[in-house]
């Protein structure tokens, strides 16, 4: 199977950005810390937190995923070359559980970027019970490999026929805040940008230039920019062949 479609509207990713940075709550008391978590790639290794709220105990299974992205689209297919431990597991009420990341060492080495999607689902037989319908949880967690001198680039290209194609020529992943004209609309354009992807918009009043706003984690360092748009694609453009 080619891969999973994350869908950008979930709750739970609705729940994530109206929480603070550094940790999410969903309505039953569950929590999970940090909702973006970067790994440096000279350690290799991270953790992530599960904290239970709740009066009765809760269990969850954890599985990895390679996150990568098609004209915008988020793309996500099961990976082992991101470990968590424990798997499974059981948290009792007010209690917490630890889960440890490890990169592959074929992941450490690489000379390309990547990205992973922690996805932390809860276990049908530890859901509340009740009269009521039983909601099951599933956290969607970015975890970015990063280096000391990471860093996105952008290059913007016109397509024709009023398209523009954005790619990220950078090692690092980006948020994005703002693209084209100031209130343009962002509709298919995705939240975050990964190194090495590209989307393909029609941005019809660029004037010479893309104006691109992105954020760090958690909504700091805000840098605005306008990318002068090329009149062509160039031989440097790998992503976009077949166009």
């Amino acid at each position: 199977m080619r891969g999973l479609l994350l869908l950008s509207g979930m709750l739970v990713a609705l729940a994530f950005a109206l929480t603070p940075p550094h940790r999410a709550h969903a309505a039953s008391g569950i929590g999970v810390t940090p909702v973006l978590l970067e790994m440096p790639v000279a350690k290799g290794v991270g953790s992530l937190r599960i904290d239970n709220g709740r009066f009765v105990p809760a269990a969850f299974e954890v599985e990895a995923y390679r996150w990568t992205q098609e004209d915008g689209r988020d793309v996500l297919t099961r990976t082992r070359d991101l470990v968590a431990a424990p798997s499974v597991f059981e948290v009792g009420p007010a209690q917490r559980q630890i889960i440890r990341l490890a990169l592959a060492t074929h992941v450490r080495s690489a000379t390309t970027a990547h990205a992973f999607r922690l996805i932390v689902r809860e276990l049908p037989a530890a859901a509340r019970s009740g009269n009521g319908p039983t909601i099951l949880l599933e956290f969607s967690v970015p975890v970015f490999p990063v280096t000391q001198d990471a860093a996105a680039r952008f290059v913007a290209r016109d397509l024709g026929q009023g398209r523009v194609a954005l790619i990220n020529t950078g090692n690092a992943y980006a948020r994005l805040l703002e693209v084209g004209p100031a209130g343009a609309s962002m509709a298919g354009v995705p939240r975050y940008m990964l190194p090495g992807a590209s989307v393909v918009r029609p941005f019809n009043a660029f004037h010479g230039g893309l104006r691109l706003v992105t954020s760090g984690p958690g909504g700091m360092d805000i840098h605005e920019q306008v990318i002068p748009v090329a009149s062509a694609l160039l031989a440097g453009d790998p992503v976009l062949r077949g166009r």
